[in-house]
């Protein structure tokens, strides 16, 4: 008697190969899913304005090749607009390019700290406001380099987080010996300066 063909182990054995095929064919089809570029809706678009290079009095050419340096794990495209820089960035790469940024105002922090005793630094979580403790006693080109980036760092984190043309940060820098308030700028409103002649007439 002839044996029935779907009962054949020859089929049962094709069988079990052609599930074992689909089955590593999906996975590969997942992995690709995984690690190919991301679709349109992933990507953030993010503009850092003329008015924020204006300010700062640098070029979009120079974050251009300072964020590509890092790698593509930051971003997904970098485009030089006139006076401005698009950035295109999923929200991952984004929060890597804050992270960054973060990290680096913490080592500004150290260096302002330890510079004296009662010397700080203190920001607002939406990178919106920071106060600097200070007085004429600190080195002018630490003070003052400290002061530029933490600004510059907290104008990015906004432009990263979507402001736009609409940045700002309130700065205000308080004596350390006795507590008062010497100045408060508005950014990018008000030029950013502060002089030992200022921080020695409140002391």
């Amino acid at each position: 008697m002839k044996q029935k063909l779907w009962n054949s182990p020859v089929i049962r054995i094709l069988s079990a190969l052609m599930a074992l095929a689909l089955m590593v064919g999906t996975l590969a089809a997942c992995h690709k899913n995984q690690t190919e570029e991301p679709t349109k809706e992933d990507v953030k678009t993010i503009i850092f304005p003329a008015n924020y290079y204006k300010y700062f009095d640098y070029k979009p050419s120079e974050d251009a090749d300072a964020i590509k340096e890092l790698g593509k794990d930051y971003y997904t495209k970098v485009t030089k607009k006139g006076d401005q820089l698009q950035i295109e960035a999923t929200s991952a790469q984004i929060r890597k390019l804050i992270a960054r940024n973060n990290y680096y105002c913490s080592e500004l922090q150290t260096t302002f700290l330890g510079a004296g005793d009662g010397y700080a630094i203190t920001g607002s979580d939406d990178f919106k406001t920071v106060e600097f403790i200070v007085d004429d006693k600190m080195d002018e080109s630490l003070r003052d380099n400290c002061i530029f980036e933490v600004l510059n760092i907290y104008a990015m984190n906004q432009l990263l987080k979507g402001a736009g043309d609409k940045w700002s940060v309130k700065v205000t820098f308080i004596n350390n010996e006795n507590g008062e308030t010497v100045k408060t700028v508005n950014c990018p409103a008000d030029e950013l300066s502060l002089t030992t002649e200022e921080l020695a007439a409140e002391a």
